[in-house]
């Protein structure tokens, strides 16, 4: 029985994808010949009129209604040298608090993501995210992610302070007394955009996010039509932009012509190299230049170089007129380890103790996090605790940072209820975001999983579902592991705890509506309810969509074998497990899984005489693939494939 349950196991690893469509519609930008003439100071007073505006429109949480009243436009306006964005946000009351960097996603903050399919070594960015919010000095903050484009490559996501202005962005905010407005300018060279009238295949969204209770609304608005809210990855969330009419015309070049051109050039060579781990091209490239803004992506570059008195001195170097407190403290936290890495501890020490003493929070859960990392690596668990008590006891709500690592640390010192009681003050604070709550579910949902509490395991999964926004990581991944526990049989006897009422009732009215993977775990909840004809509509559904993962499609065929056994449709369950064979000849581990079924299919009833023939050749098949699996395989694999086929022969033999 546990080989059944581990083979079923190794199959079932959905990849979620969003449910969503793209939304109607291009985004339309005006193209001004020569320069548009634009301050980027974040006032839209001396935008032309006449430009399209694009209305944002809020997205549909699952956990219930709108959180408020607010609205936002967005306008796009292209010259010769930059491509303009203006967004107008009317809401209130608003918060900018200082973040660390990459964090201003907790305050109220525009979000632009980008995608460029230009090709040629002008095309720095290829996709990104660009991040405009205020600290709370009333100080524009830039920030988010940029990707680079190797011809048909793009490299992995990098988030440096800095980037975005190193690549000749620039970024205004304004509040005004019924919001605030942004603007953001982007140098066309570099998305790759060099004919005068033609965009390179270009997609873009804005988004605004807004707060609610001091942390972030589980809805943004935005102009992408992405009703449930999952952040988008890839061009098809994105709306693709396109040029409206020439409005005015000026005969003298752009008034700004961008500054960054060669320090993007550098700062695109410089990740390409770092993405391909050579660090010492990225190096000797970033020498090249004397831009302080290529500074802290130089100093990552000589850490991960091994030149940690080099790395700490060009981080040292960073002058605090020149960034904010969100960047002083990444380049404080940045040193520390560097001092870590070096064994001076004590001085690390020093750099973390700083930032635990902030009246800031995430500030201050970053020390302590860090403090509690080096006692840890000294082997001082106690003395870790303590240190986390200090900060968190009493009715101090853990921070992520330090929760995770004194949770993971208690369970192995086998003091699970410890752990529990820190993850689940994390989930239930108040303060903390939906992501971080989400997060400690689903530590909370291994915790009882590994602890053989699959009941509680369940329950919180069913939990994490109703809290985490669709697309957040910690779903997703709860949510996996709820499809696994599935196919083990089923959870309990009772109805278990259920999606949030809305989105329930939005699954009920739209079963296909959303993605494979949420629809198997509908249809399990309308199993365990005892509606097994629309479970099974569900399940015929999702195995015959052409347009789903093969993964998903197998997860559906799997359940429909399960759910006819377990109706006693012994027959029909053969056939269902037959059905893999045909639709997924080179699955091995799904067919091994429904060949699982089918052994118990023989246990309960026997197989009927007239698929005998078919489920030996079945076996036969499989029996072969296996080996074949085990032979093709080296190291590791191979002896796992060994494994399976010895056990498979093992079981075979007792049949």
């Amino acid at each position: 029985m546990r080989f059944q349950y581990f083979a079923i196991a190794l199959l079932f690893l959905p990849i979620l994808v969003a449910a969503d469509e793209p939304g109607n519609g291009e985004f339309a930008c005006s193209l001004v010949r020569g320069s548009a003439d634009l301050r980027v100071d974040g006032s839209l007073s001396d935008w032309d009129a006449r430009t399209a505006t694009h209305p944002l429109r809020w997205s549909k949480h699952h956990s219930g209604g709108l959180p408020d009243n607010s609205t936002a436009t967005a306008r796009c306006v292209a010259d010769d040298s930059f491509l303009y964005l203006g967004v107008s946000i009317s809401a209130n009351p608003l918060r900018f608090e200082t973040m660390p960097f990459n964090q201003a996603w907790r305050n109220d903050a525009v979000e632009v993501f980008l995608s460029s399919r230009a090709a040629g070594p002008s095309a720095h960015i290829g996709t990104g995210l660009l991040r405009v919010s205020s600290d709370s000095m009333g100080r524009a903050v830039t920030e988010g992610s940029i990707s680079v484009r190797d011809g048909a490559h793009t490299t992995r996501k990098f988030s440096y302070p800095l980037l975005w202005e190193a690549s000749g962005v620039r970024t205004g905010l304004q509040v005004v007394p019924s919001g605030y407005s942004v603007e953001v300018a982007i140098p066309r060279h570099s998305i790759g955009w060099t004919e005068t009238a033609a965009a390179p295949g270009l997609s873009i969204n804005v988004r605004v996010r807004r707060t609610c209770g001091q942390k972030p609304c589980p809805a943004v608005m935005q102009t992408s039509d992405d009703p449930y809210n999952a952040s988008p990855e890839g061009d098809e969330l994105y709306r693709p932009m396109s040029l409206g009419r020439v409005f005015r015309t000026t005969n003298r070049p752009s008034a700004s012509r961008p500054d960054g051109e060669a320090t993007g050039a550098l700062v695109y060579g410089a990740l390409l190299r770092l993405d391909a781990f050579d660090s010492d091209g990225a190096v000797a490239l970033l020498r090249e230049s004397q831009d302080r803004r290529l500074l802290p992506i130089a100093g990552i570059a000589l850490l991960a170089r091994g030149h940690l008195e080099s790395a700490r001195s060009v981080l040292g170097n960073i002058g605090s007129g020149e960034i904010g407190d969100g960047v002083r403290v990444w380049v404080r936290e940045t040193r520390a380890r560097t001092h870590a890495l070096q064994g001076a501890s004590s001085l690390a020490e020093g750099e973390y103790a700083v930032l635990a003493a902030s009246t800031n929070p995430v500030f201050q859960d970053i020390g302590v996090a860090g403090l509690i990392d080096l006692a840890l690596a000294e082997g001082k668990g106690d003395a870790a605790l303590a240190t986390y008590n200090a900060a968190f006891g009493g009715p101090t709500a853990p921070g992520m940072r330090s929760a995770s690592r004194i949770a993971v640390w208690l369970e192995k010192q086998a003091r699970v209820a410890e752990s529990v009681n820190v993850l689940n003050r994390l989930a239930e604070s108040e303060w903390a975001d939906d992501s971080e709550r989400a997060w400690a579910l689903l530590q909370l949902q291994s915790l009882s999983q590994r602890n053989g509490d699959i009941e509680h395991a369940a329950a919180t999964g069913w939990r994490l579902q109703a809290l985490a926004p669709s697309g957040d990581p910690s779903g997703e991944a709860g949510l996996k592991k709820l499809i696994a526990m599935m196919n083990f049989g089923r959870i309990t006897t009772v109805a278990a705890p259920a999606f949030s009422e809305s989105y329930r009732r939005f699954l009920d009215a739209n079963p296909g509506a959303t993605d494979p993977a949420r629809r198997i775990a509908y249809a399990a909840q309308l199993w365990w309810e005892g509606k097994s004809d629309a479970a099974t509509e569900l399940y015929n559904d999702i195995s015959s969509e052409l347009g789903a993962r093969r993964k998903d499609r197998a997860a559906a065929l799997l359940n429909l074998q399960r759910l006819h056994l377990e109706s006693g449709h012994v027959e029909r369950s053969v056939e269902t497990g037959l059905a893999i064979q045909d639709v997924f000849p080179e699955d091995v581990r799904s067919r091994l899984a429904s060949w699982q079924l089918m052994h118990a299919a023989n246990a309960a009833g026997g197989v009927p005489i007239s698929l005998d023939q078919q489920v030996q050749k079945f076996e036969r098949a499989l029996a072969r693939d296996i080996r074949g699996l085990a032979d093709d395989s080296i190291g590791a694999a191979q002896r796992s494939a060994q494994a399976l086929l010895i056990q498979f022969e093992k079981e075979l033999n007792q049949r």
